[in-house]
This record gives structure tokens, C-alpha cells and sequence, in this order.
């Protein structure tokens, strides 16, 4: 039989013409039918809507009498769902005491068990209660003060401060024991409320039966039923206006929740919603199928996921609801639903229900899962899909004024303020407001969410219906689908499932309405047309040009002829092309500035093409359009581009960094790259002119660790370089500061501070430090070396001058020269030129790594090179230093300065030496400038145990003995090893 959705929210619908209601539950509009069918079963339509007027009237009044108290035996009973405000029927009472002073009535709360009584209210104010139930609250607890008199100096706790006084005098004035005479104040409660939580065979109230012996016995158990026992004491202070209504915030009935197979107390709409379907006055179903329990469960989940409205965590959905026994089962689903602006249904005997969050669809369809063509009679027939895209103007709405029955504001029904969707309301020039009563809300947050996404989901009206295979047969009401139906404009759609029937040729007819996430996000915006867009069928006059992204020439792009000739061409490239009416792609070029325009076309799933023709250094602008069979797109953004051909340089390296003497940079593309160039000026200087070589040749790979580098802050610098020798644009570089070189052995050191013996040019020395000299007013000269190329007024008004310190130095023994020093200024450089000789390097100029000494690597020996770190000298060479710092702001300081000769070590082992009794020199072979170390290993079979090291004589040789057990020098034999350098 059919499935159609039970509209859901036919309150709503009642209070404001339908049109809401069909919102919140997600749009009944479309299943009408199903509705009318429910109608026609025993009344006619017109009928049916008065009937449902009435019954909803009924139920709204009873909302509204739940804070009263009426005084009858005969009132339905109450179903308390939640957290609740409630009065009740009085359904006894009685004046007992002497003078009928006591007024006792029973009020009943709800005609079931409940959680616990959580707050007592007396005239719409809440009162505090002892633990016996004695009310603590003003009127109803009177207070007077008493007075009294103890023995000794002490008065008791409840003696009120300022009344207390001591004396030690009788009244006859005679002498007696210290006493003290004070007021206290004395309470007396006048009003008692007791409650009785109406669990099964819970006992009959003892004061009631105390107070009315005849009248109520322990057989009136009031059993299943929550009730409060009041008691007043007549007192016209207290009661001035009579009794109070008496009212109580309850936690309601306990429900059970299939997630976990527990009954407890639950503000979950879904789970008060399962309780209402099996509740032998409402639903009565006695039980549940495991795949309506899942739907539950899933929404009962949905509803608990936490939530911050503005500050305030909760679960994104609560509810509570007080229904009349006899009321509608369909009209307390239908409030608590809402509450968690879900949908729900009962069809075929099942169940449904979905909580308003989105859920990921579950199935894909199209146009093959549609059962569209059917024979009739051996003739093939088409069945059409009904498509819905508006809503009427009187169905529209983008305000909603909630009432809520509020926690904020003592659980009164009120009014919560309108919200209002402002680009709605312009949209449609008007406010369209809808009044909305949420008997099932008690948190403001809470509704304005509800009420925002029934706005935001009647923006996107969009219903289809259509026949699909056996293909859909495991979809379910309230699932999210995608729909995939190209002719309509719809990739992926997500519909949601409205409804759903069997046809008589065994298809599935599927009442679908577009959804979106964003329709149920918090303080999500109001769209004008919605979240779901209706097509993406573009207008077949309304194509756009493809978009250029890309035109490039040069060496990546050159043609290599069989004869080795390169020809430039140019690329040209563009984005997909998505619009399937498209059919080609025409590019047109010109030459700059006024040659014919040429065109190229391809096929639309083409993304690129090539221009070719063109020349080295010529100017040209590109320009594309589409065509598909009706129409021709205008131009597009034309383009402008200068043609390189094989003079085209490398790309610059991309990234460079350095750690320890390894440099590491990014590598190039490049269909004729050669390697690469590394460079380094002292300081923070990225000027590839004035940078020196840190190696010779070419480097191919990378990392490179430099053989030879400097040492303190420096800039190195990368390029690539090509076959031609064309080099890259610009270097990457990086500042590093490099280790002071490594010194082994320090042979000989020429330290400069702190007097600075050598020749000072701009500067002085002061405390031991070189300074630069101060002046008013400098402009530097243009040393392009230091300095970098003169291109923006890069040179200042300085306050210190530039000063240059020079020294030489004569080694005259093989070594490693190394210069250290410590340097504070805003730039400095530092050079160094030879005496001449070709005994500069050590190694033989058939080294491959040294370049020949008519050419040598760091300049000619009369020529000032850049000091690369460290030389290795031979022989009497002189090397003379320069050091020069620039004159600005910053005052060049020279703190440390010291040239030093580091020479290796020198190790060498002597085994089997004969020691004599008075001693004996190691025959050494190796010459030393220095010993450091003697090893020494007495040999066994002689009487010595220990060997002693007289001295380190490096010319002679060490001078050694060997010592017996008391210490006596013993002839004996020996190995040792000697290091030095």
C-alpha cells in the first residue's frame, strides 16, 4: 500500500494556515494526499480540518491550564514529559485541628511515576523548603522574638546581637552568680508541601490518614500517581489573599531509551516521543521494531549532540510537554518533533523519525535507476517526473514569533522575540510573519534555531516525483539521496525522501525535496534562493570564454629541428572547459602593433595550444573565445606576451639553506642547464657581483660542502647556469653565520689587539678596540664591491666614516694560515694579497681543485682577493691582511684580530725500545715543533712494571725509564707512541 508522511506539525499548521507547519515537517505539501486520505477514511475533508481545529484547540488550553489548580475528582489526568512546570486537580482536601485552623489538599501532579519534584512555587514565587517540607520563604514563615536568661557570662547561638546584656544583681540589689538575659527569634512555618512521586504500591500519606482517620486509610495508596500533600495554618499575615496556587517544576516521566535498554529520566525529544508511541493512552503500541528503535536511537543521538547557544552548552535538542490523557498521540508527537525540528511518519505500520540535523546521503540514483518507459499493450509509454520549484506568496514567511514555554522565566508561556531574516524580508518587499507556538520548547535559544531552519528550508522548495527501479528499493522515508539527472542540471543533488509507494508495474514512485547542509547550521544565514540550487543547467545563449592562465616561450618550449635549429613557439594555456554545450576553443595572436590577427582552434577538451611563426623578442597579444552550436562567446582577457627563445636564462634556484660547511638549494627545470654558481659576501650583501667564488667550475649536484668557506656572518649566494652561460635572474641567498675555522695546532699567532701595530686608516684605538672615527657629515664612496650597484640612494648621511686596518704577516714554515677576529659593523670586508712566488699553494698546480697560478682561484699574488677562510702557505711568503668597514650609522668595531699558523700533527709508534738502567732517549724519526704526548707500555719478562717520562725534548726525543715495584729506575724494554706537531 502507499507511504505517505502524517503532516506533523498540524498545530502549527492550524495556528497559521498550514503553511508553517508543512515547513516544519519538512514539507507535507507535496503529500496533501495522504493527509486527505487519513480524512476520508470517516469524515469528509471539510470535516476532518474542523475536527482537527477543535481537537487542537482542546489541546492548547490544556497547555495553558497546567499552572492552575482546579479542585475536581473527575479532570484528566496529566502525562508529564521532561523538565516541567505544573499545578494539578485538586483531589482532596480538608480543614482538620481545633478550630479548623489546618487546611489540608492533594494536588495531583501527573497520573505516573515521576523523577523527582525539583522546585516548589506559591503564587508564581518559588519557596525554599526544610527537609520536612516546611516552607522557609516569607509570607509563609512568620517569625517573633522571644526572650530568655541563662546562668554564666555566655549567651546561647540564637541570641540576636545587640539584645544581649549580663549582670550579677539580684532585684533586691543583692549580690548573685553572673546571668545573661537576651531575644531570639522564633520562626513558625505556615505552610508544609510534601511529595509523593506516585511510583507503584507507594504507601498512603501517614499525616493524611492521621489528620482524617476517617476518611483516608491505607488503602488510599493514590498509587501511579505524583502527587503533593499541602498543608496551611490559618494565619492573615501569611494568607492575606487566601490560599496560594501551588505549583512544582518536576522532572517527568521515566522513559525508556532503546541505546541503552534503561528507563530513566530523559529530556530527549525522541526518546519522549518513543515513550508517547507506547503508552497504553496514547500510542499504544506495545512494542517496537528493532528498525524503528534504530530510527529512534539515530534521532535520540542527533538530538544529544552538544551544542553552545550563545554561551550556554546543552544538547542541541530538549524538550518537555504536559498532555491531557485523551489528547491525541499524534498531536504530542507532533510538539515534540518540533522540538528537535525533525519530521516524522507512520506508514505501513512503521515508525519513522529523523531529527533536523543533516545526514549524509545514503544512496547515489540516476538516470539508469529511472523506471520511466513502460508498455502498454507492447507499446512503449514515457512516465512523466513532476517537478515543484515554487512556493505561493501567501505559504512564504521570514519571520517567526515563537511562544515557548520558558525555563528562563520560571516555566511561563511566553512570547520570544521574532526572528527575522533580513535579506528575506527585502526579497520579498513585506514582512511575512508567522505566529508558532512550541509547546514542546522551554530554552529561547533553542526555538529561534527551530524557527531558523524551517526558514532557511522553505527557501528551497524544489519537490520531484519520479518513478525509479527496484534500485531505490532500500531507501527509506527521511533519507538524504543523490540524484544525478543531467538533463535536468543535477550532479549529486541531495534530496531528501518525502515520500514513497509501490506502483502497480512493480517501480517505486519516490517523493523527493532538495536539502542542504547548511539548512540546519546554527546561525546559519538566509539565502534568497536557497542553499540548494535548483540547476546548473547553464542558458544555452550564455557561455563564457575559456579563461586564460597561462602563456609561456623559451627554452621548456623551443622545437628542435632534425638539423638542431631551434624554433621558438609559444604556449598558450586555459582552464577546462566544464560547460558540455562547448564545442571548440579558437585563440587568435597578432603582432605588436598592428600585424593581421592569425587564429588556432581545438577541441574544447583541449586545455592547451601552440602558436607558432613568432620570433625571438616579439610582442603579441592572445586572445580566446568558445563556440558552441548556437553561439560565440565574446573575447576574453586578452594577453600580452614577449616571445623568449634560446637566450631565455635558467629559472632562479628556489630555496637555499646551510648547515655546518653544507650548502643545500633547490634544484631547476631546465632542458639546458649546466649546474650551478655558489658565491659569498661578508655580511648581510645579496650582490652577485661583488660575491666571491666558493669553489671553481661548475657544481652539478646538490648539497656542496665547501672545502674552503669564511667564517663569521657571510651571504651566500646560488644561481644556475645554463650550456650557453646564461645564468639564472636573480640568486637565492641566505645569511649564515659560519664556526670559526677549526685550529688544531697553533704554531705561530700574530695577534693585532689590542694595540693594533699595523696601518690604521679612519679609526683609532680605544680600550684595545679598533673604532671608526666619528664624523658630521660622510657620504661613501662607491666601492661597488662592498657596496652593491648604486641604484636608489642607498648611501646615507653617516655618522662614522669608513676605516680600513692593514698587516702582513711571514710565516715561513708549511701550515694552514687562519684569521680570527670579532667585528661589529653595519658591512665589512676582508682581503688579503701574497708577496708573489708560485709556493703559494701547496699543492702542484696539476691539482684539478687549483686553478693554474697564472690564473689562480682567490686573484693574482699582487692583486687584493677576498680571504677565503684560510690559505695553505710553503716557504717565506708574506701575506698582507686588509679588513675595511663602512662609514653610516653603525660604528665599524674591530674587537678581535689575530692571524695564526696551524700545523698537523705529527704521531708516530717506536715498539721493542731497549731502556737502560739511567735512562734512555725515544729514537724518533719524525721532526717536531712540539711534543704533546708520550705514550709509554712496559713490555713483560723483566722485573719493571711502570715506565716515567722524564721530558718532551722534540729535537732529541723524549727522555724515559722504566721503574721496578719500589721504584727504582731497571733496565727493561718498551713500545710507545709519540704525537706532537
Amino acid at each position: 500500500m502507499p507511504q505517505f508522511l502524517v503532516p506533523v506539525i498540524s498545530a502549527i499548521g492550524a495556528a497559521a494556515g498550514g503553511a508553517f507547519g508543512a515547513t516544519l515537517v519538512m514539507y507535507s505539501t507535496q503529500i496533501a494526499i495522504g493527509a486527505a486520505l487519513l480524512g476520508t477514511l470517516a469524515l469528509s475533508s471539510a470535516q476532518a480540518s474542523k475536527a482537527k481545529r477543535k481537537a487542537r484547540n482542546q489541546f492548547n488550553a490544556s497547555q495553558v491550564d497546567r499552572l492552575t489548580n482546579v479542585a475536581t475528582t473527575v479532570g484528566p489526568r496529566m502525562l508529564v514529559l521532561g523538565r516541567a512546570r505544573v499545578g494539578g486537580n485538586v483531589f482532596f482536601r480538608g480543614s482538620v485541628g481545633a478550630n479548623k485552623e489546618k487546611f489540608v489538599m492533594l494536588i495531583a501532579l501527573a497520573a505516573h511515576e515521576i523523577d523527582a519534584v525539583e522546585a516548589i512555587y506559591l503564587n508564581d514565587v518559588q519557596v525554599a523548603l526544610d527537609g520536612s517540607g516546611y516552607v522557609q520563604t516569607a509570607p509563609y514563615l512568620l517569625s517573633r522574638r522571644e526572650s530568655g536568661t541563662v546562668e554564666g557570662i555566655v549567651a546561647p547561638p540564637e541570641a540576636i546581637p545587640g539584645t544581649i546584656q549580663v549582670s550579677n544583681v539580684n532585684n533586691d540589689r543583692s549580690s548573685r552568680d553572673p546571668y545573661v538575659t537576651y531575644q531570639y527569634e522564633v520562626f513558625t512555618p505556615k505552610a508544609r508541601i510534601r511529595a509523593y512521586l506516585g511510583s507503584p504500591g507507594q504507601a498512603a500519606a501517614a499525616q493524611v490518614m492521621a489528620d482524617f482517620p476517617a476518611l483516608w486509610t491505607a488503602a488510599h495508596t493514590a498509587s501511579g500517581v505524583a502527587y503533593l500533600h499541602c498543608e496551611f495554618w490559618y494565619d492573615e499575615t501569611a494568607f492575606p489573599s487566601g490560599l496560594p496556587n501551588v505549583t512544582a517544576v518536576v522532572r517527568g516521566a521515566k522513559c525508556f531509551d532503546p541505546r541503552t535498554s534503561t528507563t530513566v529520566w530523559s529530556e530527549n525529544p525522541a526518546i519522549l516521543a518513543r515513550h508517547v508511541i507506547t503508552h497504553p493512552q496514547f500510542g499504544k503500541r506495545a512494542s517496537l521494531s528493532a528498525a524503528e528503535d534504530a530510527r529512534i536511537a539515530a534521532a535520540a543521538n542527533a538530538c544529544d549532540t552538544a551544542h553552545s547557544y550563545n554561551g550556554v552548552a546543552t544538547a542541541l535538542y530538549r524538550a518537555s510537554l504536559v498532555v491531557p490523557f485523551g489528547g491525541a498521540a499524534r498531536d504530542a508527537i507532533d510538539d515534540l518533533v518540533q522540538a528537535m525540528a525533525g519530521q516524522w511518519a507512520h506508514a505501513a505500520g512503521e515508525f519513522s523519525m529523523k531529527a533536523g540535523v543533516y545526514t549524509a546521503p545514503v544512496l547515489s540514483l540516476g538516470e539508469a535507476d529511472l523506471a520511466v518507459v513502460r508498455s502498454s499493450g507492447g507499446a512503449p509509454s514515457q512516465q512523466p517526473i513532476s517537478i515543484s520549484v515554487h512556493r505561493a506568496r501567501n505559504d512564504k514567511f521570514n519571520v517567526v514569533a515563537p511562544k515557548i514555554w520558558d525555563a528562563g522565566q520560571g516555566y511561563k508561556q511566553v512570547s520570544v522575540t521574532p526572528l527575522k531574516a533580513a535579506a528575506l524580508i527585502a526579497r520579498d518587499g513585506a514582512e511575512l510573519v508567522q505566529d508558532v507556538d512550541m509547546p514542546g520548547v522551554f530554552f529561547a535559544p533553542q526555538a529561534l534555531h527551530v524557527a531558523g531552519v524551517a526558514m532557511r528550508d522553505a527557501r528551497d522548495p524544489l519537490v520531484v516525483t519520479a518513478p525509479f527501479k527496484l534500485s531505490a528499493y532500500r531507501v527509506e522515508l527521511f533519507d538524504n539521496i543523490q540524484l544525478t539527472l543531467p538533463r535536468f542540471g543535477w550532479s549529486s543533488k541531495v534530496f531528501n525522501v518525502q515520500g514513497r509507494k509501490w506502483s502497480l508495474d512493480g517501480s517505486i514512485e519516490l517523493t523527493l525535496k532538495e536539502t542542504a547542509v547548511e539548512i540546519f547550521q546554527p546561525d546559519a544565514s538566509f539565502e534568497v534562493q536557497g542553499y540548494a540550487e535548483n540547476t546548473a543547467l547553464p542558458a544555452p545563449w550564455d557561455i563564457n570564454p575559456p579563461a586564460i592562465i597561462a602563456v609561456s616561450s623559451g627554452t621548456t618550449e623551443l622545437i628542435v629541428q632534425e638539423d638542431g635549429t631551434l624554433v621558438p613557439r609559444v604556449r598558450v594555456q586555459w582552464a577546462p572547459v566544464t560547460d558540455a554545450s562547448i564545442v571548440t576553443v579558437e585563440l587568435q595572436w597578432q603582432v605588436v602593433p598592428d600585424s593581421d590577427w592569425r587564429s588556432v582552434s581545438v577541441p574544447a577538451s583541449e586545455t592547451q595550444a601552440f602558436l607558432v611563426g613568432v620570433a625571438d623578442d616579439q610582442s603579441i597579444i592572445i586572445r580566446a573565445r568558445s563556440r558552441n552550436s548556437l553561439a560565440l562567446s565574446d573575447w576574453g582577457l586578452q594577453q600580452v606576451h614577449v616571445v623568449v627563445g634560446k637566450t631565455e636564462p635558467p629559472p632562479n634556484v628556489p630555496a637555499i639553506s646551510v648547515s655546518g660547511d653544507t650548502i643545500t638549494w633547490g634544484t631547476v627545470e631546465a632542458r639546458d642547464l649546466a649546474g650551478y654558481l655558489l658565491r659569498f659576501n661578508y655580511g648581510v650583501n645579496a650582490w652577485w657581483e661583488s660575491a666571491t667564488p666558493l669553489h671553481e667550475g661548475v657544481i652539478t649536484e646538490t648539497p656542496y660542502t665547501a672545502i674552503r668557506r669564511p667564517q663569521g656572518l657571510v651571504t651566500i649566494l646560488v644561481k644556475a647556469i645554463d650550456t650557453t652561460g646564461n645564468e639564472s635572474a636573480e640568486p637565492v641567498w641566505v645569511s649564515y653565520v659560519f664556526p670559526e675555522a677549526l685550529v688544531e695546532n697553533v704554531l705561530l699567532d700574530y695577534p693585532q689587539d689590542p694595540t693594533f701595530p699595523g696601518a690604521i686608516t679612519g679609526g683609532s684605538v680605544l680600550s684595545g678596540d679598533l673604532v671608526a672615527d666619528s664624523i658630521d657629515a660622510f657620504w661613501e664612496p662607491l666601492n661597488e664591491p662592498m657596496y652593491g650597484p648604486a641604484v636608489d640612494d642607498f648611501y646615507i648621511a653617516s655618522q662614522f666614516g669608513a676605516m680600513a686596518y692593514e698587516f702582513s704577516v711571514t710565516p715561513g714554515v708549511v701550515g694552514s694560515l687562519v684569521l680570527l677576529y670579532a667585528i661589529d659593523s653595519g658591512g665589512f670586508l676582508i682581503e688579503y694579497q701574497t708577496g708573489g712566488g708560485e709556493d703559494f699553494y701547496i699543492t702542484p698546480d696539476t691539482d684539478p681543485f687549483w686553478e693554474p697560478t697564472d690564473d689562480l682561484l682567490y686573484g693574482s699574488p699582487s692583486a687584493w682577493a677576498v680571504w677565503p677562510g684560510f690559505i695553505d702557505v710553503d716557504g717565506s711568503i708574506e701575506v698582507r691582511f686588509r679588513i675595511t668597514t663602512t662609514g653610516g650609522l653603525t660604528q665599524g668595531v674591530i674587537g678581535e684580530l689575530s692571524a695564526v699558523l696551524d700545523v698537523p700533527d705529527v704521531v708516530e709508534s717506536l715498539e721493542d725500545v731497549a731502556i737502560s738502567a739511567l735512562g734512555t732517549r725515544l729514537p724518533i724519526t719524525q721532526t717536531y715543533n712540539a711534543i704533546r704526548t708520550v705514550q709509554l707500555t712496559v713490555q713483560a719478562g723483566g722485573t719493571g712494571i711502570s715506565a716515567l717520562r722524564v721530558d718532551k725534548n722534540p729535537t732529541l726525543g723524549p727522555l724515559v725509564q722504566i721503574l721496578n715495584a719500589s721504584g727504582t729506575a731497571v733496565a727493561g724494554v718498551l713500545d710507545a707512541t709519540v704525537q706532537g706537531y
